[in-house]
């Protein structure tokens, strides 16, 4: 029996903290309101998320239709498509879901990112998975560990069955 993961982001924003904490604020927010239902398209996910000035980014995987704004409960929502047996946008014979690496417009002390997301129902939850998250210096995923400090990344996972990492 084959799932897919729905993903529902309902709303992604990030909190930037300043040295004293007195100072919060939400300099990026993304709620898919203003966007039709139907394809999430690279040039929406560019308008969402603007090409910086510099540094390194990429939109993947909006263009394969693995990507999609619904309707949910009277709110916009993107809902991203995980086919059974995929492990990232851009595997092959087939690729799954979508990412957008783009730097953060501000530095700060401490940040934090906040997003509601939904699994299907029936969603197995077998070897396991992860979530959109952040990143620093050279942005270090996929299990690389670096070697000098310049990077990180941080990101909610999971094992099988669910468990939380």
């Amino acid at each position: 029996m084959r799932f897919r993961l729905r993903t529902l982001f309902s709303l992604i924003t990030l909190f930037v903290f300043s040295e004293s904490f007195a100072q919060v604020g939400a300099p990026f927010t993304v709620d898919f309101e203003l966007h039709s239902a139907g394809p999430y398209t690279t040039a929406m996910a560019r308008q969402d998320f603007p090409p910086p000035v510099s540094g390194s980014y990429w939109y993947y995987g909006m263009d394969q239709g693995r990507s999609e704004v619904v309707d949910e409960g009277g709110n916009k929502v993107l809902r991203v498509k995980y086919p059974a047996g995929c492990v990232g946008p851009n595997d092959t014979p087939i690729g799954c879901g979508m990412q957008i690496k783009w730097p953060i417009p501000e530095t700060a002390d401490t940040m934090w990112v906040s997003y509601r997301l939904k699994f299907e129902t029936g969603f197995e939850f077998v070897k396991g998975g992860k979530l959109p998250g952040l990143c620093g210096g050279k942005c270090y995923t996929g299990g690389i560990t670096p070697s000098q400090g310049d990077g990180w990344s941080a990101r909610i996972m999971w094992r099988p069955g669910g468990a939380v990492v």
